[in-house]
């Protein structure tokens, strides 16, 4: 639900710089045509959700952008490579299910042909990787919510960063750690 609300908003972000007679993919004041078509291809993507709310989202994103079917026919090449790549399994379980609708519908209105040969096999869940930590940096120190090896009045100091005064962020940003 978020999510889509929050494409919606990345989507109006973009369309500030368009011009006259421009759609999301044709307004190239800002970021990259890459970009923009990845953008429009989840909005296509999330038409398709079971949950009503990231539909409608999706579907209002998607008529601001410019979402005629000419432009669905433009990004179609795209909007199959993703989808296939979903098919496959490669961004988890849930998307897999996601893929199998938005195949049917897309077929259904012609905009790309069904895939022939058998399903493919259940994809495990989607789970992101937590980020790789040095257990003794001062990064990993701060997450377990401690201070840092070596810092001043014996952990003092720290106890001050938390508060969020102004001491605290001139601290920060003139630490060679915070500041690169």
């Amino acid at each position: 639900d978020m999510t889509a609300k929050i494409l919606g908003q990345l989507a109006d972000k973009i369309l500030e710089h368009k011009k006259f007679g421009q759609d999301l993919l044709t307004t190239d004041d800002c970021s990259t045509k890459e970009t923009r078509e990845r953008v429009l291809v989840l909005m296509v993507v999330m038409r398709f959700d079971s949950d009503a709310s990231v539909k409608r989202y999706a579907n209002g994103a998607w008529k601001t952008s410019g979402g005629a079917p000419k432009l669905q026919k433009t990004i179609a090449p795209a909007i199959e490579k993703m989808v296939l790549k979903m098919r496959a399994g490669e961004l988890g379980l849930g998307m897999q299910k996601l893929a199998a609708k938005a195949l049917e519908e897309l077929a259904k209105d012609g905009t790309m042909e069904a895939p022939s040969g058998d399903e493919p096999a259940a994809a495990s869940k989607f789970v992101i990787e937590p980020p790789a930590r040095d257990a003794g940096s001062d990064s990993a120190s701060i997450a377990a919510g401690t201070a840092p090896e070596g810092s001043l009045e014996g952990g003092a100091l720290f106890q001050r960063l938390a508060s969020g005064e102004a001491e605290a962020k001139e601290w920060l940003w003139n630490q060679a750690t915070f500041s690169q």
